[in-house]
């Protein structure tokens, strides 16, 4: 595919608008199957949503105005599968369900690399910095350098860790079609919730005189280990705490401080993403699955499915890839 082709094909995928009864749009080169929708609010934030299903690994160029990437800080968050950023100055950057990025480009040639055999569910906020400026006065310091006039690159990122909270507000975006102005004004809401909520992670926290011990260092990759191998079963905090002998307290400090949740949501997110693991890879039934990741009853497998990724597991088993 010629530079003009790629082009052509990445102004088609960053200007559909979509509803989610919309056409989908081919990915390059036979690669999948996407949809992608663009919605601009009064406030300076703009949503991208997009669903994908990749089949083959893929390039697309996230062609756009100079002079507009300029005046925009970005966001991207994945609530299922993974991508790269390659940015101008021939870094990457990856995007996966624990960890978004937000960035701020000040010129073109940027391209989204897309592994294959997946489907990536990914929300995107962006914020108009003169606009940010206005409603922000004390921007954190990590927003505050790419906010500034002159940036000291072509491409400033920044990771951020995907927090329980985060995450639910960008699956309350999905099932919600921009088809009135009162969904529009939900919209617009969650959207300038998720950049909100990405500020809070950027800003520095008091230092904490918490410090794992060398043996408790090595208990985390221990209960971890545990918890993965026993996903069928009920886990409370209190059962692994007592399994391990120490206390539920220091327990949940040793997972906050390791992986920014407390056991009971570290035990949550590894039931969904073993769960999306086997509804987007086997033929295996619902039902099956839910039992596999320690759900009795579909119906509660569904809600928690739902509420963690924004959509159903009838539905990304729909679009597992051939």
């Amino acid at each position: 595919m010629s530079k003009d082709q790629r082009k052509k094909v990445s102004n088609t995928i960053h200007r559909s608008q979509w509803n989610f009864e919309a056409p989908d749009f081919p990915l390059p080169n036979g690669a999948g199957i996407g949809r992608l929708q663009m919605l601009s609010f009064p406030s300076g934030v703009t949503l991208f949503r997009s669903e994908l299903k990749v089949e083959k690994r893929c390039e697309i160029d996230a062609a756009s105005d100079p002079g507009e990437l300029r005046n925009l800080i970005c966001s991207q968050i994945h609530l299922s599968g993974k991508s790269q950023l390659l940015t101008p100055d021939q870094h990457l950057h990856s995007t996966d369900p624990d960890t978004g990025l937000v960035f701020r480009l000040s010129e073109t040639n940027t391209r989204i690399l897309l592994p294959p055999k997946q489907i990536i569910r990914h929300i995107g906020v962006s914020f108009e910095i003169d606009q940010l400026k206005k409603r922000v006065q004390n921007l954190p310091e990590a927003l505050l350098h790419l906010s500034r006039s002159s940036p000291t690159s072509a491409a400033q990122v920044l990771p951020v860790t995907i927090t329980p909270r985060l995450r639910r507000l960008c699956a309350d975006i999905f099932p919600i079609a921009a088809n009135n102005e009162s969904n529009m004004l939900v919209l617009e809401g969650l959207s300038l919730g998720i950049f909100a909520n990405i500020m809070q992670n950027l800003l520095p926290g008091e230092k904490s005189v918490f410090e794992p011990t060398f043996r408790e260092s090595e208990l985390i990759d221990e209960i971890a280990r545990f918890i993965i191998e026993n996903l069928s079963v009920k886990l409370p905090s209190d059962d692994i705490a007592n399994h391990f002998s120490i206390s539920k307290n220091r327990l949940n400090a040793l997972f906050r401080h390791a992986h920014n949740q407390n056991v009971k949501e570290y035990v949550r997110n590894q039931r969904m993403v073993s769960a999306h693991q086997r509804i987007s890879e086997t033929d295996a039934p619902i039902k099956a699955i839910a039992a596999a990741v320690g759900y009795n009853h579909v119906s509660n497998f569904a809600i928690a499915y739902r509420d963690h990724f924004g959509e159903t597991p009838g539905q990304t088993q729909r679009r597992r890839p051939a």
